[in-house]
């Protein structure tokens, strides 16, 4: 699977479901938009990888293997929202606030670290994170440059942000404290180690509503690229 067949299954997905309920929500239609192509696949499948040489336990949201091409592309997905009431065939959606300022830019950036991970370990041939949202302070913010400069400075994934190969990324100041970002962000987790050098590029997923948050955009960062070499 590469980045553009993954753009043309989520633009496909967009039409029959421009919103989701839920993380879950997305990851089961994700998975069904791509068996229908003929995909074969799992959802939360458990792995060990090695993060900063220590050996950590992970799931990884969606596993999609092609058997005609013998490869195998981990996703890992993120679907976070801002308060939004709307609806669709008939169907309400009522999304919670879940963005975070700190919070949310770490979990898109660890997500991209994890899958290249995953793909280092030899278990899938090619993995991406896949980060939705219809918070437009993602995109359209650099926190990089604030007066104020959050938790998060370094973690910005306005539209155009770049990153180099092999960049440490890391809180503001460092360590914080385990009560302010929980465990599963700090050490091994972070520093987030850049796996490839990238420029973030935010793509239009739908729009379901023409008031406040009712924009939805996504970016999707590549975590790592092998040969087919006929594992899994």
């Amino acid at each position: 699977m590469n980045p553009d067949y993954l753009h043309k299954t989520l633009r496909a997905l967009s039409g029959r479901r421009p919103i989701f309920h839920s993380e879950a929500d997305f990851q089961h239609e994700l998975a069904l938009e791509l068996n229908q192509a003929g995909w074969a696949c799992r959802l939360e499948v458990p792995i060990e990888i090695s993060l900063k040489g220590e050996r950590v336990k992970a799931e990884i949201d969606l596993v999609a293997r092609s058997e005609k091409e013998g490869v195998s592309t981990a996703i890992e997905l993120k679907y976070v929202s801002s308060k939004l009431l709307a609806s669709f065939n008939g169907e309400e959606f009522n999304l919670a606030q879940n963005w975070g300022v700190n919070l949310s830019r770490f979990d898109c950036l660890a997500d991209w670290q994890r899958v290249a991970s995953i793909v280092d370990s030899g278990f899938v041939q090619r993995g991406f994170a896949v980060f939705m949202t219809n918070c437009e302070d993602a995109w359209l913010r650099d926190i990089s440059n604030a007066k104020n400069p959050p938790m998060a400075k370094e973690m910005s994934i306005h539209e155009g942000r770049e990153f180099k190969k092999d960049a440490s990324l890391d809180w503001f100041p460092e360590a914080p404290k385990v009560g302010s970002v929980s465990g599963k962000r700090l050490h091994p987790y972070a520093p987030i180690v850049c796996p490839e050098s990238i420029v973030c590029s935010w793509t239009d997923y739908s729009q379901v509503s023409d008031g406040k948050n009712g924009r939805f955009r996504y970016l999707i960062l590549e975590g790592r690229f092998q040969e087919a070499n006929n594992v899994l």
